[in-house]
């Protein structure tokens, strides 16, 4: 359940936001589903926000009077840590971290699929006509912003009279 970004979410809405055309297609490869926040609905996401809060403000309290001299130094302390969090038992309810996600997520993981996610770009164009496997027509591509590449002959009759026309008509 992510914010409702505007680099995600083109439209908000509570029912069906509309998502950013490359986050759906990840998401689609990856087999998730995006639910993002309602707008203005901190609520939403309280549990996951209070977790990664708990995470990160046990192990900065823990490494904030060590020296690290490499990222490698730092990331090995930070696994060590994280493993020490998942293995101490809830104050509240029963087991640890570890424990549910074993019993819990585990089990509804999916593997992932065997190729990476590769975003792709989309773009309009217009592209040529067959007609029984017969081409009918086709244009060299025009770069040109906001410009045709149409050559009059291919356009129906009606279209070609009102080439003709100049702007005072």
């Amino acid at each position: 359940m992510p914010d409702n970004t505007k680099s995600g979410v083109t439209r908000a809405d509570i029912y069906d936001p509309d998502l950013n055309v490359h986050y759906h297609q990840m998401s689609r490869h990856y087999g998730t589903a995006i639910l993002p926040a309602r707008p203005y609905r901190a609520r939403d996401k309280a549990k996951d926000e209070k977790g990664v809060q708990v995470v990160q403000n046990w192990i900065l309290a823990v490494l904030r009077n060590r020296d690290f001299f490499s990222i490698a130094e730092l990331n090995q302390a930070i696994w060590e840590l994280l493993e020490v969090l998942n293995n101490k038992s809830f104050k509240r309810l029963v087991g640890t971290r570890a424990s549910c996600f074993r019993s819990i997520d585990k089990p509804a993981m999916k593997p992932l699929p065997q190729l990476r996610y590769e975003d792709e770009e989309w773009k309009k164009a217009r592209v040529e006509c067959f007609f029984r496997n017969n081409r009918v027509a086709s244009h060299p591509r025009d770069d040109r912003q906001a410009k045709h590449s149409t050559q009059r002959e291919h356009m129906p009759k009606a279209h070609q009279k009102y080439l003709d026309w100049t702007p005072e008509r």
